[in-house]
């Protein structure tokens, strides 16, 4: 929470010192946007409640895409709220040791509010940094790790995701081919924890972690302006 107010105090003193012109002031815009998640922690999948994660976890790389909605002002502080689609295909060593199996797909689908600054300008190149706040709709599906398991016990294991807060901040380039359409490159750290409990049928809960899903994203996309006036 301190590093999002930070971020958003900085962007709010950026936007009080920057020069009036008219970008995309008094305009909404819409975009799209897609590219490549790469996950940071080397072992995600951390014990909690007194429960031992597993020996070796990993997160795989993957796509990501999303939609974004904004209201720019005329001093480029811009408003939005967005929509993004991130699964994340988590790895494990078995109870038994041996190398990483793929164990379960971690979906999330993060509704937030965000800020940005962008430098203003009527065309060519500009910059911008954000940060957003929301929260992340997740859940849990089974893969080949966690099937084994129902195998070796003989019964089914269900197991369930709890929503959470999410942050994210990042900095990129904007291309401006005309006053109301831009395509842009962004670097965005993304930041979440999910708690996941996995529960047997009849021996109750197995385990209890928290999956650490912060990662680095490469995206790239484009904006339409439309105007309010």
């Amino acid at each position: 929470m301190k590093k999002a107010g930070l971020a958003v105090l900085v962007m709010l003193m950026m936007a009080v010192m920057a020069p009036p012109a008219l970008a995309q002031s008094g305009q909404m815009g819409l975009s799209a946007f897609g590219g490549w998640a790469i996950p940071l922690s080397s072992n995600p999948m951390e014990g909690r409640d007194g429960y031992d994660g597993p020996d070796a976890s990993s997160f795989k790389s993957t796509w990501t895409v999303g939609i974004e909605a904004y209201y720019g002002l005329p001093n480029g502080l811009t408003f939005g709220l967005g929509l993004q689609y991130l699964d994340l295909t988590a790895k494990a060593t078995g109870p038994d040791g041996g190398g990483e199996v793929d164990f379960a797909k971690l979906s999330m689908t993060p509704i937030y509010l965000l800020v940005k600054y962008q430098q203003p300008v009527r065309s060519g190149l500009t910059w911008h940094v954000e940060a957003g706040l929301g929260y992340n709709l997740a859940s849990v599906s089974k893969s080949y790790g966690i099937t084994d398991m129902e195998t070796a016990l003989g019964e089914s294991i269900s197991v369930d995701a709890k929503n959470k807060i999410m942050f994210l901040a990042g900095a990129g380039l904007d291309y401006f081919f005309q006053p109301n359409v831009s395509v842009g490159a962004s670097l965005r750290y993304w930041y979440s924890k999910v708690d996941v409990d996995m529960t047997g049928a009849t021996s109750g809960v197995l385990s209890r972690n928290t999956y650490n899903a912060q990662n680095i994203q490469v995206l790239v996309g484009v904006t339409f302006w439309f105007s309010t006036f």
